[in-house]
């Protein structure tokens, strides 16, 4: 006589899966957690440590999502400025690309729901009946397709600009390695962390502050040192 396996046995075996797979889950996320707030603090302390020792306005910024832009941006104004004399506003320009970019998601995420919400409560029936509803889905969804292509490209530009100003960043650290770092955290983005907090304690591409050419008879151009009253976010007032 075969074996009948009863119901309740299939039962238990279902629940016993359905515990498994949730289990997995769980640990997938709260991997995937530790994770993510490991590499938050690594690129903030990074970026932090480095704004600070070159003293930049607010280092704190950097723990913040879109203060930690404008402290890149400072940071790579300040390279460009002490380094190669040129007066550039990535700082302004990140800034602001962020907040674009996070107001157009909002809008496209409101968009996209109303979107949602009409394509429920409307069915084929009533759009037969009256054209107006027909037409304000067809507005709906032609606002979001065109909310989500401005936001991509605003994406687009904001990491391009990013990169630009990882680059100044990596190369006022290690000259030698800027372009190795860049390339790898494009396409590993893990690594990105990693090399930030590996250069928080260099400056091999900026030149020598004024206090360490004391000393030493070096022309004006080749020294820098914060001015007194601030008039860029790293200029902050110290002892001549």
């Amino acid at each position: 006589m075969p074996y009948d396996i009863s119901g309740e046995y299939y039962y238990e075996m279902e629940e016993t899966g359905l515990g498994m797979i949730l289990g997995f889950y769980i640990i997938y996320f709260l991997i995937m957690l530790a994770i993510s707030v490991g590499t938050y603090v690594l690129q903030s302390l990074g970026m932090y440590t480095i704004a600070k020792r070159r003293g930049i306005n607010k280092p704190w910024l950097a723990w913040i999502p879109v203060g930690s832009a404008w402290i890149m941006g400072c940071i790579s104004d300040q390279y460009r400025y002490v380094a190669k004399g040129q007066i550039k506003n990535k700082r302004k320009t990140l800034l602001t690309l962020e907040i674009l970019v996070a107001v157009m998601a909002i809008v496209f995420g409101v968009m996209f729901g109303v979107l949602i919400m009409q394509m429920i409560a409307y069915d084929d029936t009533m759009f037969a009946v009256d054209q107006t509803l027909e037409m304000n889905v067809i507005g709906s969804f032609a606002g979001v397709l065109g909310g989500g292509l401005v936001v991509s490209g605003l994406s687009i530009v904001l990491v391009v600009v990013q990169y630009m100003a990882l680059y100044d960043l990596f190369t006022s650290c290690e000259p030698k390695n800027g372009a190795l770092y860049l390339v790898l955290s494009i396409f590993v983005s893990i690594t990105l962390p990693i090399f930030l907090f590996i250069c928080r304690n260099k400056d091999e591409g900026m030149p020598p502050r004024k206090t360490q050419l004391e000393h030493i008879p070096q022309p004006p151009a080749e020294s820098w040192q914060p001015a007194e009253p601030a008039k860029e976010p790293w200029e902050n007032s110290s002892e001549e």
